[in-house]
């Protein structure tokens, strides 16, 4: 139901701008061939293909967006978004099923690879329990629910009589329930959408900053400051501090005197990309999180357990355009972390690290039509004694924008 009414709104604010627009089609299929020793076979259940279709002008558009996942056709994104002039700046407002991130992620150079393959994480708090804090600059991102959840967001835009752009969002966004209360008698007042907000402001050759608010249930929030300068040439690049709190429904253990504790997780990350010449272009990113976490459903002290986790990812890239058609890549990613359990008196700690490596290339075939190709080597579990592996796979993506 919601995707047909996200649909419908989509095609009503297309039809009610009256106006001629551009179409365009854009497709892209990811494969995958595994090797394994002696053995080499291809990956059919992780292959992906994705389908966009896109109407619009200056003024509004539709976007839909197919995606397969095991072998079935899934509807990923479908928004509309209509800009109205004001008598000073301009309203904006966009409704359905899409990713709401205006950060620069720092992905110039990314093309059609992306996860292992090139700065396979998101922005934010690297949480194994997806906290709200994960990909904190993307106001529609449901880490819950791994995804883009149906969302209606509002941005004003305002640049006259300014040296640059401020831009205001307010919006709501679709969660599984809200509680906003509940009393000692358990009358529950809920309803089915979070909050969202961002302010940003950009000057072309100084600065562009963005703060995001993310409240997708009672007790969770997280907020993102986001800071790109843009006064050195050649470089582009990212700062970014998270921090995402939980005030649990329920104590460590439930006890007569409950103490109810409140969890801050922390990540900063940074992101740059330098064109070192013409050709050349180097990538780095980098995340370091220290996240907390603690056994809510505890029934007492003996019981309950404390996790403190420390993470860092890194990757360093490096394009070289070696003809006009013609790009190789390398990225070498690394995945650290630290996990410290508290439980009962007794502590223990564990030390996971992954390490890929991925050199590729890129083959422009037409104007409008790539090729890539890749080698993925990854090491997993590497200090996780006699749990260590190795393994080797060939990403092959082909992609056509029209």
């Amino acid at each position: 139901m919601k995707k047909i009414i996200g649909a419908a709104l989509a095609t009503s604010m297309l039809a009610g701008s009256a106006f001629a627009a551009d179409l365009s089609f854009s497709y892209s299929g990811n494969n995958y061939f595994n090797v394994s020793g002696k053995n080499f076979n291809y990956a059919g259940a992780e292959r992906t293909d994705c389908f966009s279709v896109s109407l619009s002008n200056e003024k509004a558009g539709v976007v839909v967006d197919f995606d397969t996942s095991n072998s079935s056709l899934v509807q990923d994104q479908y928004y509309a978004w209509m800009t109205f002039g004001l008598p000073v700046g301009s309203l904006q407002l966009t409704s359905g099923k899409w990713s709401g991130i205006y950060a620069d992620d720092v992905t110039t150079d990314a093309g059609d690879l992306d996860g292992e393959d090139w700065i396979y994480w998101d922005m934010g708090v690297l949480d194994p329990n997806s906290n709200l804090g994960y990909d904190s600059g993307n106001l529609t991102y449901d880490a819950a629910k791994d995804a883009n959840v149906l969302s209606l967001v509002a941005a004003y835009t305002l640049s006259d009589n300014l040296p640059g752009a401020l831009l205001v969002k307010g919006g709501i966004v679709s969660v599984a329930e809200y509680d906003s209360w509940k009393t000692e008698s358990n009358h529950d007042a809920s309803w089915l959408s979070g909050f969202v907000s961002e302010v940003a402001y950009r000057q072309d050759g100084l600065i562009n900053v963005n703060l995001a608010f993310k409240n997708y249930a009672k007790h969770e929030a997280s907020f993102g400051l986001f800071v790109s300068p843009l006064m050195v040439e050649n470089l582009e690049a990212t700062l970014g501090v998270t921090m995402a709190t939980d005030l649990p429904s329920k104590s460590r253990y439930q006890t007569t005197n409950a103490n109810y504790d409140r969890i801050y997780d922390f990540g900063i990350d940074l992101r740059a990309r330098y064109q070192v010449t013409d050709a050349l272009a180097l990538t780095t990113a980098h995340n370091f999180t220290i996240y907390d976490s603690y056994d809510t459903a505890a029934t007492s002290e003996a019981t309950a357990y404390d996790d403190t986790f420390l993470g860092m990812a890194n990757m360093i890239g490096l394009s070289y355009k070696m003809a006009e058609n013609l790009t190789a890549k390398f990225s070498l990613q690394s995945h650290m972390s630290q996990a410290f359990e508290f439980h009962a008196g007794n502590t223990n700690n564990c030390f996971v690290d992954e390490l890929y490596f991925t050199p590729s290339l890129e083959i422009a075939a037409t104007e409008k039509a790539t090729v890539t190709v890749a080698s993925r080597f990854y090491w997993e579990d590497v200090g996780n004694e006699g749990n260590e592996t190795f393994n080797v796979k060939i990403p092959v993506i082909f992609s056509y924008n029209y």
